[in-house]
């Protein structure tokens, strides 16, 4: 996986994120942990928990962080 800077930060994130839009609402949680592992896996550590709250979720939870605590993956929200 290539990895690229965060502007001008010494943070180095994947150059492809995983998008997380469905997750919470047609994702059931044990697919998307086993979705979130393989990515990171792989080299993924930029996810998009995308600008959509689901029932039962509060904006910024990044969906419960269906991988658990991951210091090693970067969380990224749309802003407005």
């Amino acid at each position: 996986m290539q990895l690229t800077s965060l502007g001008k930060s010494p943070l180095k994130v994947s150059r492809l994120c995983l998008g997380t839009m469905m997750f919470g609402d047609q994702t059931p949680l044990e697919d998307a942990r086993a979705i979130v592992a393989d990515a990171h896996e792989k080299g993924c550590n930029f996810i998009d928990t995308a600008d959509v709250v689901h029932p039962g979720q509060v904006r910024g939870d990044g969906g419960s962080n269906p991988q658990g605590s991951t210091p090693a993956l970067g969380f990224g929200q749309q802003g407005r």
